[in-house]
């Protein structure tokens, strides 16, 4: 599960890496900033397993961002993509939810980016509830669970950001043919393959048209292509 990641522990493929998040940590001497979140690197070596970092995001400044609540490393494990679902980039708005990008190089772990999303703009629209990254490292896909483009509350978006020449983007952001009603929770979960491609988001509450059964759930997959980003199917349980 190196690619995937909806709560706060991932690993690399070849296993000598973990990222875990503690979303409701706190920096030492911190106490007054209460869950602000912090997320712990491990790495497998001669002598076993050994902490070798500790990340706080650099906006870490109030109570309650819940940094670490989902958090995802790369297949190399030389980046990683951590969400603070209650972040907030302007103090005046509240927790939209951000996420931080690190990567690793000689000197350590450094933070790299902070990401937020275009329609993420209201408290509570909980960017970063759930992370993914792709093998390189240079796409991810964020969960806004409680986001929404227009209309009902809460619908839920997902986010994709692409790493280039200029650094990281926003490339699209998605939203379920069927999650359009007030709380289906679209981006509740997300997945990235390998190669950055293909997507899954989970949409906790959304339902099929004429449901018998409620809010089940539904799964949404994505694939990105020529015209960018198309929805191709909708999964669900069978019973």
């Amino acid at each position: 599960g190196v690619q995937t990641c909806a709560l706060p522990i991932s690993i690399n493929s070849t296993g000598n890496r973990i990222v875990v998040g503690a979303y409701q940590d706190e920096r030492s001497g911190q106490a007054s900033t209460f869950d602000e979140g912090l997320v712990y690197v491990f790495v497998s070596g001669a002598s076993g397993w050994a902490q070798q970092d500790i990340l706080s995001g650099s906006l870490l400044v109030n109570t309650y961002n819940y940094f670490g609540q989902s958090a995802a490393i790369n297949s190399i494990g030389d980046r990683i993509v951590v969400g603070a679902f209650n972040g907030q980039a302007n103090v005046s708005i509240g927790g939209t939810g951000l996420v931080y990008i690190y990567i690793s190089g000689s000197t350590g772990w450094r933070q790299e980016k902070i990401l937020s999303g275009s329609a993420a703009t209201q408290l509570g629209d909980y960017f970063g509830w759930s992370v993914a990254m792709n093998a390189a490292g240079d796409r991810a896909i964020i969960g806004a669970s409680l986001d929404e483009a227009a209309g009902n509350t809460n619908t839920g978006l997902a986010y994709i950001f692409v790493s280039g020449a200029s650094g990281w983007t926003q490339q699209a952001f998605l939203s379920g043919s069927l999650a359009v009603d007030s709380n289906d929770q679209f981006g509740w979960s997300v997945a990235m393959n390998a190669t950055g491609d293909h997507v899954a988001v989970g949409a906790m509450q959304d339902k099929r048209p004429n449901s018998a059964n409620g809010q089940q759930g539904l799964t949404y997959i994505f694939a990105s292509g020529s015209t960018g980003w198309i929805q191709q199917s909708i999964d669900r349980k069978s019973t």
